[in-house]
């Protein structure tokens, strides 16, 4: 299928590639059921329960996947970045309904496609079968590999990974500085550091997360402030771009990126 000039045109060469790699075989007559749509932060792409009516190509941005029904407070456990295929997952495991929430964290462009279309055509190219089976057993793998190499460790380390991910992937800057003590691994007054990162989660969202207690988050984000790895601004987590570079030294060490 050669894909129209009003979608390529409004994409860079890793993104036609991907797609006329993916559409290789893919007859032309399936071409109108390919909708280019762009999304600003903060909009819900899918929602759990929903009917698994469109699927999703996501080919700049990132989503972030939320578990709804797993306590009383949303559970933010994934971060997908471009190029994927969202929403297929379903369709495969025959489900009626969406697993998860998925929603904008940053401006996205993604391929919308009916669902029904997309599993009538898949089932019948080998050659993009093959490429949705690849990039499903590359996020099985990574996934797994994460979870062994969290499993081992101890809930102060877990809690400066994933405030590592958080900065490494929020860059939200942070306006003003704030003045308090001293930061130890490098010896400067905080009011010295503008904050580069401010840190979303809530506590128990953090607590969630993490698979611990809100207490033992507060214990830990205590700790790593009086460490100097992060600053507390008005109760809110915040980290400077030494700070940043702190974690990804200390976890580098314990060959945790």
């Amino acid at each position: 299928m050669k894909l129209s000039s009003d979608i390529t045109k409004k994409l860079n060469p890793a993104q036609v590639h991907f797609l006329q790699d993916f559409f290789l075989h893919c007859p032309d007559s399936f071409l109108p059921n390919l909708m280019l749509k762009s999304y600003p932060a903060n909009v819900t792409l899918m929602s759990t329960d929903d009917s698994c009516s469109h699927i999703y190509i996501l080919l700049k941005g990132r989503l972030q996947g939320i578990e709804e029904q797993a306590s009383d407070t949303e559970f933010r456990f994934t971060e997908i970045s471009a190029i994927e295929i969202i929403g297929d997952f379903e369709l495969f495991s025959q489900a009626s309904a969406r697993f998860i929430t998925l929603t904008t964290l940053e401006r996205s462009l993604c391929v919308m496609i009916p669902a029904k279309a997309y599993l009538a055509w898949i089932k019948e190219d080998a050659h993009a079968l093959f490429i949705r089976v690849q990039m499903l057993v590359t996020q099985w793998m990574a996934q797994t590999r994460s979870d062994r190499k969290n499993f081992f460790l101890d809930n102060r380390t877990r809690l400066l990974k994933l405030l590592y991910h958080e900065c490494s992937l929020a860059h939200l800057p942070e306006s003003r500085s704030a003045s308090g003590k001293v930061c130890p691994p490098c010896g400067a007054m905080q009011n010295e550091t503008p904050f580069e990162y401010k840190i979303r989660d809530t506590r128990s969202t953090i607590a969630a997360r993490m698979g611990c207690s809100v207490r033992t988050v507060n214990r830990l984000v205590a700790q790593l402030c009086d460490e100097g790895y992060l600053s507390l601004v008005h109760g809110k987590i915040r980290v400077s771009q030494t700070q940043f570079a702190f974690m990804e030294t200390e976890l580098r060490d314990c060959i945790m990126l």
